[in-house]
This record gives structure tokens, sequence and C-alpha cells, in this order.
């Protein structure tokens, strides 16, 4: 069989090895930070052994000091000692518990890291087949249940076999015959351990499980709440959330039934054999064979043979769970992409020729595709129509390569799709699909996600070619309006305009609208799709949808049937539009200008002579981009956009800053007494107790994502106004309250390839 390469190296190395030293070959995630794990173990060994001097110090006080009574300066010598043992002490476990926590951290986000990276690699059948909570359980879950064995498991394995080795050895030398009576349980304990391993194996799998069909519930339910709402059902919802949240509890206490069948039967018998050293210790001293402290320095290092034991035992449990979870990764790590790139992959300039030849696909057995055939010529419009479940949708996959044909090839610019690079597709090829996807964000951050470098300019141009413009200018914080997870504040058409420009910015050589535009109004459609076919001149283009009016927007159609192409016909589009793209924007140097605020509006004169009064000013970009300001005339029409307000002049700067304050209600901060979380009738919120720029005291209540943070600019948006301030202008411990609760929002003029 061929050999396969993971693309997670580390674990990969595991497949086909037994379970137990399966699990060790997840120590190479270690390697990266072997040095902490040194300096944490080295900490560690010396703190163990400072553990083990106390009970000797203990012995010599009660047979030098306490017994004989005298030598009551080596009393306090020894106190003294103890004392100075127990501060160093302190002080390395404070050491390595910082360091181990460092560790353990780095190891969970090292983790994490390479099993994300390793999930976004599968192609889209993965996703198909798999539930969102599941993937969720297992990124988050199962990795802190591997890491916890990995760091705390490992070291504590190597720790207290280090103490029982160097324990056993005092033991035996205080008293030999105690010694061997101190072993009787051992035997016990490793036939409990290796029963326990059986059972609990099973208890933990049954754990994993219900944990992922719970989160697969909760995360499914949650993204559909607005069906929850609409049809009343939030009484069946608790129903049967009650019933995952039953089926958790319920595998909990089988581990738990299990365990006290288990580890009190441990515990006991090394009580037991602890209360049977009492005896005869005390019996010896009674003969003369041993003296007290001799006795009282066993009793006190025979648990610290015990601790160790029993530590060793539940490690047990840790490796078990661990062993478990692994194996619920495994199923996601030993999985390989079913569409990958080919070693001989090349970048292709492309230039929108598409070939389908003969392709048959079928997601399960049922065939979608049966040998679809057609060409598109490069700058060509075409149309896809048919009912649904035809295979349109399933066609623009194949053309984007989320999937490959079962049979058949597709040719870009006569070369198979296949062995063009990944990076080319997604860069030259473009697909808006029928559901509209945004991430949670602002507005221009999702458009312009995916490209490496955009401007404020070519986020502008994109939206009013779809339309979008006008009502995310009428939002609040315009183009740095948070959507939402998955666009849930806009409504179907915004988000579809949205996407439509995400698609546009990246001025594509293929573009894919897959009933793009079902729910925007047919009027608006028009405009939109003139402005598309205007923008992109020599793109190729692939229309999806069941609207009459696609026959005026495109060359030719092509209706589908049972995955088949039936019938070709005519479009009515002959000649793409033209428009002048840079009629879009209207630029205004700032150098040549002037304005003036008479605390109303705005008055802009120019150096020809020309002078606009009742002139508005709105910023696209209030948040990530504050330079900017469109001009609006009195009637509410666009007027002009100053690229970067900055660079006006002195006095023209202080009129439009001012406006600006005023216009959105902006407050300075000067300090920021109190912030607090408080219960609100309807949802929670948080408190602000400050002194704003004038020195008055506010209190606000404000939603937690009413707080955001970019660039180091702290803004507290309320319905009333926006506070402001510098983030370095606060104490720290504010600081850090405030950042405990913000949303740091994410640049969308940085890289998102």
């Amino acid at each position: 069989m061929k050999d396969r390469t993971s693309s997670f190296p580390v674990i990969a190395k595991g497949k086909g090895i037994k379970g137990k030293l399966r699990l060790f070959r997840l120590m190479g995630l270690l390697r990266p930070h072997l040095k902490l794990f040194i300096v944490g173990l080295i900490l560690s060994m010396i703190s163990t052994a400072i553990g083990l001097l106390p009970p000797y110090i203990s012995k010599e006080i009660t047979d030098k000091v306490l017994v004989p009574m005298e030598n009551p300066d080596l009393l306090v010598y020894l106190v003294s000692l103890l004392i100075i043992l127990h501060i160093v002490n302190v002080v390395i476990s404070a050491a390595r518990s910082y360091i181990m926590s460092v560790l353990n951290n780095r190891v969970v986000l090292d983790l994490r890291d390479r099993l994300y990276k390793h999930v976004m690699s599968l192609s889209l059948d993965f996703y198909d087949r798999s539930k969102t909570g599941d993937i969720v359980a297992r990124v988050f879950s199962y990795v802190r249940q591997i890491h916890s064995f990995l760091v705390n498991g490992l070291q504590t394995l190597i720790i207290n076999i280090l103490m029982l080795s160097g324990t056993l050895i005092i033991i035996f030398t205080i008293n030999f015959k105690l010694a061997l009576i101190s072993l009787a349980p051992i035997p016990i304990i490793i036939l409990a351990t290796w029963a326990y391993q059986r059972r609990a194996r099973f208890a933990f799998l049954k754990i994993w499980k219900v944990i992922s069909n719970f989160t697969s519930y909760l995360t499914s339910v949650l993204s559909s709440i607005v069906l929850v709402k609409v049809l009343g059902m939030e009484n069946i919802e608790i129903k049967r959330f009650r019933k995952y949240a039953k089926d958790m509890y319920d595998a909990q206490i089988d581990l738990t039934k299990i365990n006290i069948k288990y580890f009190p039967a441990m515990r006991f018998s090394l009580a037991l054999t602890s209360t049977l050293i009492m005896l005869i210790g005390g019996l010896m001293v009674l003969r003369g064979e041993a003296t007290i402290g001799t006795i009282m320095a066993f009793l006190g290092y025979i648990w610290q043979v015990y601790g160790p034991i029993q530590a060793l035992s539940g490690i047990m449990t840790l490796y078990t769970q661990a062993e478990t979870a692994y194996e619920k990764l495994l199923e996601v790590l030993n999985m390989e992409p079913s569409v990958k790139e080919a070693p001989d992959a090349v970048d292709v300039e492309i230039k929108g020729h598409i070939k389908v030849e003969d392709v048959y696909f079928a997601y399960t057995n049922r065939p979608i595709l049966k040998g679809v055939s057609l060409e598109v010529k490069p700058g060509e419009v075409i149309g896809l129509i048919g009912p649904n479940g035809s295979g349109k949708t399933t066609l623009a996959r194949l053309l984007t390569r989320l999937y490959d044909p079962k049979k058949g090839r597709i040719l870009i610019d006569n070369i198979d799709i296949r062995k063009i690079k990944f990076s080319s597709l997604r860069r030259q090829i473009s697909m808006v699909p029928q559901e509209p996807l945004l991430l949670s964000g602002s507005i221009a951050l999702n458009i312009a996600y995916g490209m490496k470098k955009v401007s404020p300019l070519d986020i502008l141009i994109a939206s009013k070619i779809s339309c979008a413009h006008e009502f995310i200018m009428n939002l609040p914080l315009a183009y740095d309006t948070d959507v939402g997870e998955a666009g849930r504040r806009l409504s179907g058409g915004q988000k579809q305009m949205v996407c439509i420009a995400r698609a546009l910015i990246r001025k594509p050589k293929i573009l894919i609208l897959d009933e793009a535009t079902s729910s925007i109004a047919i009027d608006l459609e028009e405009k939109i799709m003139q402005g598309v076919l205007a923008y992109l001149p020599n793109t190729t283009m692939i229309l999806i949808s069941h609207r009459p009016s696609l026959i005026n927007f495109v060359n030719r159609v092509l209706e589908m049937r049972n995955g088949v192409i039936v019938n070709e016909f005519e479009g009515f589009l002959k000649e793409r539009p033209v428009l002048d793209n840079n009629s879009y924007l209207n630029i205004i140097d700032p150098k040549t200008i002037s304005i003036k605020y008479d605390g109303k509006s705005l008055c802009v004169s120019t150096k020809d002579g020309y002078t606009l009064k009742n002139i508005k000013a709105k910023l696209p970009f209030p948040i990530s981009y504050p330079k900017m300001v469109i001009l609006y005339g009195p009637k509410g029409d666009e007027l002009c956009i100053i690229e970067n307000y900055e660079e006006l002049d002195p006095e023209s700067r202080k009129a439009l800053v001012e406006y600006i304050r005023n216009a959105y209600n902006m407050v300075g901060i000067e300090k920021i007494i109190r912030i607090m979380p408080v219960g609100r009738r309807r949802h929670g919120g948080i408190a602000i107790i400050l002194k704003d720029e004038k020195g008055e005291i506010r209190e606000e209540v404000v939603s937690v994502n009413a707080i955001t943070v970019h660039d180091n600019t702290l803004m507290i948006i309320t319905q009333d106004r926006i506070y402001i301030t510098d983030l370095d202008n606060l104490d720290k411990t504010t600081r850090m309250g405030l950042l405990s609760f913000a949303i740091e929002t994410e640049s969308p003029w940085s890289s998102k390839e």
C-alpha cells in the first residue's frame, strides 16, 4: 500500500500503532518546548528532594532534643533549617507553576493550531458529512484532555517515580522489616489499576460521544434560532436540551461509579497497611527495637511512598482519558483531502476559456451530473437554468474545484483544472453562492476578506456597483458596523449585496453568481447586473437563476435537467454596457477646498470661487479609517470624497473635526472611574462610570459588543453618543478590565489571504 504522509506529521507517525504506544507519539508535541519542560522538570526534582528532608529533620528533633530534653541550640538550628527549606520550596514551586502554566498553554496552542490547520486542509465533502459542533468539540475539549496528560500526567509520572525511588531507599535504610510490610498493597493496586483501565476506556468513549452530540445540537439550534422563534418551538428545544444534558450527566455518573469501585479500595488498602505499620512500629518501640523518632520518621516517609503510588494509579485516569480523546482526534487527523493540489500544478494567468468534457459527479451513490459537456469562451456570459436539484450548483462547485469530477474533466484555458494551483484558482475565480456567507465582523472586513491588499476606495467602488453603499452609509458605523454571526444583523438582500461586493473587489477572470440576487428587488437587480457587466468587461461569467430576467444579462442560456444539459438558446445580451468606472467616486483634493462650520452644517469653498452651503459629512470607516470623509449636499446627494481630511488646511481641518464630533456626538474620556457587569431585564450589560473631557461624571450601561478597541483606540458606543480615548491614557487596572469586555476589531486593511 502506498505510504501517505499526513499534514499533521508529529501525530501521523502513530498510525497503526497500538493504543498505549500510539499516545506516546503525542509526546513529540513537547519537542518545540523541550527547554521549558526540562526546566520545569528540574525544578520539580529539586522541590521533591527538599520535600524528602522534613521527616528526617523531625526525627532528629525528636531523638536528639525532645526525648533527652536537651540541645536547645540544635532545636533552633533544625527549626530554622525547616523554615528555610519551606521558603525555598515555596519559591521553587511558584517558579515551577508559572513555567508549567506557560508550557501547558503553549502545548495546547500548538496542538489546536495543528489540528485546525489539518481541518482547514480537508475538502468540502468532509464538512458535508460532519457536524459543526462535533468539530468544535474535537478542537476544544479533546485537545485539552490530551494536553492534561502530556503536561501534567507525564511530569507527575516522572516526579512520582523519582520520589517513590528515593523514599523507598530511605525507608529501607531506616527499617528493613517495616519497609517490606509497606509494599504489601502494591500487587493489589497494580491489578486494580489494570481492571480500571479496561472499564474506564469505554466510559470515556461514551463521554466524548455525548459531548460531541451536545455541542452539535447546541450549535445547530443557536444558528437556527429564528426558525425556533417563528415556529414557537422554545419549549420543545428546552426538552431536547435537557435530554442531551442528561446524557452528559449520565455518562459522567457512569464514570464516577467505576471510579468509586476502584479508587476507595486502593486508598483503603494503603490506609490499612499504614495502620498496621503503626501497630508493628509501636510494638518495636516498646521492645526497644526502634526509637520513637525512627518510627515517626518512618510514618512520615510512608505517605511519601503511598502518595506517589496513589498519584501513579490516578495518572491511569488521565492516560485513559487522553488515549480515548486521541482516538477521536485520529478519526479526523487520519483523513486526507479528497481534492488535492497536483505535485506538478502550475500558476496560470486565466483568460476565462472553460471546457467541461463529459463530467459525472455524485455526492453519495446518487449521480447528480451525468455526462455534462459545455464550452464557454473568454468574456462570454452564460446563464444556467433548470429545476431545483438539476445539478446547476454542483457544476458551479466543480468549476471552482470545491469537488473533483468522478469522471470526465474540466479545462480552464485548455489546462486540466487539477493541474492548476489552488492559489491561482482562488485568486482568479470567484463564486457568490445562493446562501450568502458572511463572517462575524465589520462589513468592510467581509468585503475585503481574502484580499492581500485592499484600500478603502476599492471597498467603496465595489459596494457602489453592488448597490450596497447606500444602506451601509445609513448604518450607525457605516462600513465598520458589525454584521453579527453569519451576518444575522443584515437582511437577506443586504447580505447578498455585500457578497457581490466581495466578489467584485477581486476583479476575477471567471465569476459565478449562483442565485446571488434572489433576495434583491428586481429593479435593483437590473442595476447591479448592469454595473457588474460594465465593471468586469472581460470576465467570463456564469449566472444561475430562476428569474426570467436572467435572459437580459447573458449571451446564451443553458437549461439543465436531471444532471444533463437539455437545451440551449440565445440571450438578449449582445454587448456589454459601457460605464465610466471612475464615475463611481468623485475624489477631491483637500488642498483645493476650504471648510467652515456654522454650528449646524458645513460651508465648502473651492479655489475656483464656488461655494456650497448646508453640506453634511459622514465617515464611511469611523473606526478603521477615520481620516476619510464623504460630503453630502442639502438633498442628501453624495458630492465628493475627501480621502484624508488631515491634509486640509488647519482651519478647515478644525472645522470638519468639530462638525464630526458634534454629528456623531463624540465625547472624549478623561478617566474611567468604575466598570462592572450588570444584569438587565432583557440582556446583560456593562455599567461604566466615567469622567468626560469636560469633567462631567457620566454613567452608561452598554452591551458588551458596544465596547470596541481598534489600533489602541477605545470606543464606547451608546444610543446617544460615542465615547473615545486612547488606551494609553487609562491606568493599567482599568485597561485590563475594559479589554476583558471589549471587542478588538480586526483591520480590513491587513492581509486576509
